[in-house]
């Protein structure tokens, strides 16, 4: 343009011609905003002659990418034979970045990695020693690329680790097994696995030599006649130096022999993967010297895993010889028990030859466990969050008697649970001693495990020790509150303890209920707590046969050894004995009161335990054992001081004298663990649909530290029989009590069958939008019956669900409303619901779905042979 004309300049963003973006005026230069995507200008410019446009402006928006650059990748690893190792590399610059992996020195790329595209590379496990060497390309999102430096790879000989062996610890003669262990092939490719019937090795012993695997199946020992335990230990040879290892930790199988014909239940564990059919013999008692030609029998079974043959016919006077055929491959992993049914026939009296036709009829329970394999290994200090300890578990003899129980364990979740048990033996510190196998328990599922210390981990027989303490751990990082366990802990009585029941010829059972306790149920040191102090209450000690004994367990749960400081006192609070007591690292130990404290008679005891280490944390028990009847029942642990309610519940208090199977009564007990006196209101309500009116409300003052002592509570304190119920006691203001009861039946000859029941408290209960409290342990068979008792603890009317479940599936469900304090008891609860057929793993949960109030629950599951209640309760 010449320099006398005037020129004015409109830039747009678009094509040339699309003059609907302008987006700058005067000036021959235009800066873009900034672009994120391709984008056309152009621009008019216009003088005195006319206007004219220029050519449009593509301006592309790419990638601007700086070199890239590698900013971590390794330079050397050193290992040993047999092991892997991951590679990984940090590039830095414009991503998404892709990869090749070569084998080789840097930049040599003749051998590229098969799949080598990510950024880590796992290589190995090396099979031999020597140097090899890796190196990756990384290429950017512009297409540049860089070489990484050569990782060299040093493999060495090193150690080879001393394997660890797993093995069932109980299986029948039938079945072969697999011993297991853990080991590398690819470093130790040959181990020598041993078998003998000693512990040093010396007896019977036969040397495997396995290649290339990690386990050997042992042949059925089917020459075994009596129960034979057998060792077996395993160690590895080194691929490099051709040395072996030490040997393992040496564990054990008890083989067992068939059982006597003439028992009166049948336990046998197989390993989980058996599945070939094997027999039992049965003789089917005769009828002696009232037996005939004519008397018959019958039998019948259950479950389709056991049959029998023949299931009928003669019977003679010393009994038929029947035989029971297991098919191990229809039962699954855990305990499942079958019932055995059997009606004989007296076709003629002995004497005159005149028929009777009188039948009668017996049940016997048949247990199958398949069991897991067990490892001879502690138990570490860092349990996880929802670890579970069964302070005692047995299968041990008694006074006149043998000890044994059955845990049930429950998983509420939705997802299946791993859990890792251990058992560890009484006296023995749990980090260098014990024994654990694995255990799967599917969603909503309860697991039941008969016997569990003779059947599961082999202990309690040919000369091992059967008491000691269960630790379940979940291992899969498992909800930490859907875990629930318990123990019935059982005397086996072989006497005939009621018309109804010839305990030589089924199984007659007196037994305890033994609560899972979380680590926040365990006491610290005192020191550090002034409130940590464990209370038992309710004791009694006779030093002849006459009375009760006692038995004291201790448990200590968090890995650290602890002393105890002890002390026995009266009802008025004054000390009796006082001792200081050892306990190693997850140790258990039960002693009689006598062994504990000398040789002490005492009628209505209160033990105090404190932990007075700096480190470890105890829990206690109690089990007060009836000497006429060997009844036990568990006292359990409270920490009284830390105890701060208004109103507590009773429930199952009872004064009923019906005959041998209805004649029940209730001892109570209430300590004052405050450090004041305390004026407390005792209410009775009795269950619904008892017509008794509700007495008046007592009261009385309870001295600080004393317990007071009411014997056959209902008679004495409202002159009330033929009724049962519950006792609330209110106190005036936040107090510090612990109630609980012993509710009881008299037999014939003075003896007695109890169940220890503490008073709830609304913290106890659960109320609307709160979960639901699980009743486990529960069973519906001809050997037990279940009752549910129901209580409302907070004053105010609530709606209930009720959902009875056997095995993982809800079998029935009902609703029920209950008043204000309400307490009823439904007599048993299964049948109620509508559930026919045995369960032996069954559970009721209980949940708030309406009201104001708080509900709480307890099972009472009841031996129909000995009329012993087991007091079930809630968590």
């Amino acid at each position: 343009t010449s320099s006398s004309t005037t020129v004015t300049y409109q830039w747009y963003r678009g094509p040339v011609g699309n003059v609907s973006n302008p987006v700058g005026t005067n000036s021959n230069s235009f800066t873009t905003p900034p672009l994120t995507a391709t984008t056309l200008y152009w621009v008019r410019a216009t003088n005195n002659c006319g206007t004219t446009d220029s050519q449009q402006a593509t301006i592309t928006v790419g990638t601007v990418c700086p070199t890239p650059t590698i900013a971590s990748i390794p330079t050397t690893i050193d290992i040993e034979l047999g092991e892997g190792v991951t590679i990984n590399v940090t590039p830095f610059g414009t991503g998404p970045f892709t990869y090749l992996w070569f084998q080789g020195n840097s930049p040599d790329t003749l051998t590229p990695v098969p799949n080598g595209t990510n950024s880590s590379l796992a290589v190995g496990p090396f099979l031999a020693t020597g140097t090899f060497r890796y190196w990756v390309r990384v290429t950017d999102a512009c297409s540049n690329t860089i070489n990484s430096t050569t990782v060299v790879i040093n493999v060495a000989c090193g150690t080879a680790s001393i394997p660890t062996i797993a093995a069932p610890s109980i299986s029948h003669f039938s079945s072969g097994y697999n011993v297991q262990w853990l080991g590398n092939v690819a470093q130790t490719s040959v181990f020598h696995l041993q078998e003998a019937l000693d512990p040093s090795f010396t007896t019977g012993l036969k040397t495997f030599i396995v290649t290339d695997d990690l386990q050997h199946h042992i042949d059925p020992h089917t020459e075994i006649t009596t129960d034979t335990r057998f060792y077996y230990r395993v160690r590895a040879v080194h691929n490099c130096t051709q040395l072996p290892t030490g040997y393992s930790t040496t564990t054990t199988t008890v083989i067992t022999a068939p059982q006597p014909a003439n028992s009166s239940e049948f336990s046998i564990s197989v390993p989980q993967d058996a599945t070939q059919t094997f027999t039992q013999d049965y003789l089917v008692p005769g009828f002696g010297a009232t037996g005939t030609s004519s008397d018959v029998f019958a039998i019948t079974t259950d479950v389709a895993w056991l049959t029998v043959f023949p299931s009928s016919g003669a019977l003679s006077a010393g009994g038929t010889t029947v035989q029971f055929t297991i098919n191990p491959a229809l039962v699954e992993i855990g305990s499942t028990t079958g019932t055995v049914k059997l009606t004989r026939t007296n076709g003629a009296a002995a004497r005159g030859g005149i028929a009777t036709n009188a039948t009668t009829g017996l049940t016997l329970p048949f247990t199958v466990s398949k069991v897991t394999p067990v490892s001879p290994v502690p138990r570490d200090a860092n349990a996880p969050a929802g670890t579970l300890v069964v302070p005692a578990i047995a299968h041990a003899d008694g006074i006149g008697t043998r000890f044994q129980s059955d845990v049930r364990i429950v998983n509420a979740s939705s997802q299946p649970i791993e859990y890792e048990l251990s058992y560890t033996p009484s006296r023995a510190a749990g980090t260098e001693t014990g024994k654990q196998l694995p255990l799967t328990i599917g969603p909503n599922e309860t697991k039941g495990l008969d016997d569990l210390v003779k059947a599961w981990f082999g202990a309690g027989i040919l000369g091992e020790g059967g008491l000691g303490t269960l630790e379940i751990r979940p291992t899969n990082g498992a909800n930490p509150l859907a875990t629930f366990a318990s123990s019935r802990t059982y005397a086996i009585d072989s006497t005939s303890v009621s018309a109804s029941a010839d305990c030589s010829l089924v199984r007659c059972t007196l037994g305890q209920y033994i609560p899972a306790l979380g680590l926040d149920k365990f006491v610290g040191s005192i020191a550090s707590d002034n409130q940590a102090r464990i209370s038992l209450q309710q004791l009694s000690n006779s030093l002849d046969a006459s009375g009760f004994r006692t038995n004291l367990g201790f448990v200590e749960g968090s890995g650290v050894p602890a002393t105890m400081r002890l002390t026995l006192r009266d009802i008025n609070n004054a000390v009796i004995s006082q001792v200081e007591r050892n306990i190693p690292a997850y140790g258990h130990e039960q002693a009689s009161l006598s062994a504990v404290f000398g040789p002490l008679a005492v009628t209505d005891g209160r033990v105090e335990v404190e932990v007075i280490s700096q480190g470890g944390k105890v829990s206690a028990y109690g089990s007060v054992v009836d000497n006429a009847t060997a009844d036990p029942l568990l006292v359990f642990p409270v920490q009284a001081q830390k105890v701060s309610e208004l109103h507590y519940v009773l429930p199952g208090v009872a004064e009923l004298d019906n005959g041998p199977s209805s004649n029940f009564h209730t001892d109570m007990r209430i300590y004052n663990a405050g450090q004041g006196s305390e004026f407390i209101s005792l209410t009775y309500y009795p269950q619904a649909g008892d017509s008794t009116p509700r007495p008046a409300t007592i009261t009385m003052i309870l001295e600080p530290g004393k317990v007071k002592s009411i014997n056959n509570v209902l008679p004495e304190l409202w002159q009330l029989s033929r009724t049962g119920g519950a006792v609330v006691i209110d106190a005036a203001g936040p107090s510090a009590l612990v109630v609980t009861a012993r509710t009881y039946s008299r037999d014939s000859e003075g003896g007695t069958y109890g169940q220890f029941i503490p008073a709830v408290v609304p913290n106890d209960g659960v109320g609307l939008g709160q979960r639901a409290l699980e009743v486990l342990q529960l069973e519906q068979s001809d050997q037990y019956r279940t009752n549910l008792g129901l209580v409302e603890v907070t004053g105010a009317p609530v709606r209930v669900e009720v959902l009875a479940q056997t095995g993982a599936k809800v079998s029935a469900r009902t609703e029920i409303d209950l008043a204000a304090n309400e307490f009823r008891q439904i007599g048993r609860v299964f049948e109620q619901l509508g559930i026919t057929g045995a369960s032996y793993t069954g559970r009721v949960s209980v949940k708030v779905i309406g009201g104001d109030g708080k509900i709480s629950a307890y099972g009472s599951v009841v031996d129909n042979r000995t009329i012993d209640p087991t007091y079930v309760p809630a968590q």
